[in-house]
C-alpha cells in the first residue's frame, strides 16, 4: 500500500499555504495547513521575534532557555524509516515503532505549547 501521488499533491494545492515572516532584518518561511477552524501559531516564529539575538532558534534550545523539560528525540531519518517500513511491510513492531513515532510527535507538541503558557 502506498499513498497515491495524486492525491498528496492535490492535499499540498490546496490545504498547503506559505507565509513569509519579516524577524528583523531576516526573511522566514512558515509553511501550515489551511483546515477550518484551525488556527496556525508558529511557537519558533514567536520565540524568534521574542530573542532576536539568540545564537540558536530550535524547540530544543527555547525550552532550555526557558527551563521547561527537554523535548522526545528521533532522527528525521529514523521517522521516515518507520513510516516507509510501515506502510511496505505491516507488522506488530512496525505498529510498535508508529506508536514511538506517535509518543515522540506528542510531546514535541505538548512541548511547544508549554512555551506558548509561559
Amino acid at each position: 500500500m502506498s499513498p497515491e501521488s495524486s492525491n498528496i499533491e492535490e492535499i499540498k494545492k490546496w490545504k498547503c499555504r506559505k507565509s513569509e515572516i519579516k524577524i528583523s532584518d531576516e526573511k522566514f518561511y512558515s509553511n501550515y495547513l489551511k483546515i477550518p477552524e484551525y488556527i496556525p501559531i508558529d511557537v519558533r516564529v514567536c520565540f524568534k521575534k521574542l530573542y532576536l539575538k539568540s545564537e540558536a532558534s530550535s524547540l530544543k534550545y527555547y525550552l532550555e532557555k526557558c527551563g521547561l523539560s527537554s523535548k522526545a528525540d528521533m532522527p528525521i531519518t529514523t521517522m521516515n524509516k518507520i513510516y516507509k517500513d510501515a506502510i511496505l511491510q505491516p507488522s506488530d513492531a512496525s505498529a510498535k515503532n508508529i506508536c514511538e513515532v506517535a509518543n515522540y510527535c506528542i510531546i514535541d507538541a505538548l512541548r511547544c505549547q508549554e512555551l506558548i503558557v509561559i
